[in-house]
């Protein structure tokens, strides 16, 4: 048996905690300090933005994670990379989920997924799976 399941996010010390791992495997970062404290992450956690947050499960092992993000974002702490992962959490995601609709220079009519650009074995993987590459994002860098 190789089922998917979600398990919708809460505040409570387990949920906290196993993001709090999942948070110290991630290899790429996209919008966050990566040095983030287990306090600062509690906080995250208990006040989050999104429109839906899950813990991944297969089976009964926690695989990583997933949120929705009122902008159709989709994002992804899956600290092991395979096709087969992503293929069922985002067959999993747009059978259960459908995307808020289209709001002109807010957000896009379908779901889309921000990645690292460091990440190779995830663009092959979103590449293999007839995802396509539709925008590059840049930030000036800030000095400290």
């Amino acid at each position: 048996m190789n089922s998917i399941c979600f398990v919708k996010v809460t505040s409570t010390k387990k949920h906290k905690d196993d993001l709090f791992e999942l948070y110290k495997q991630r290899r790429f970062a996209i919008s966050q300090d990566p040095y983030i404290t287990k306090k600062e992450h509690y906080h995250f956690v208990e006040n989050h933005p999104y429109r839906y947050w899950f813990l991944i499960y297969k089976n009964t092992n926690l695989v990583g994670s997933l949120y929705i993000h009122i902008d159709n974002s989709i994002g992804f702490n899956l600290p092991k990379i395979n096709k087969s992962l992503l293929e069922k959490t985002l067959r999993k995601v747009y059978e259960e989920f459908k995307p808020l609709p289209p709001k002109k220079s807010v957000r896009s009519k379908d779901f889309f997924i921000n990645i690292n650009p460091n990440d190779i074995a995830f663009k092959k993987v979103l590449y293999s799976i007839d995802f396509e590459c539709f925008q590059s994002s840049y930030r000036l860098k800030t000095k400290q």
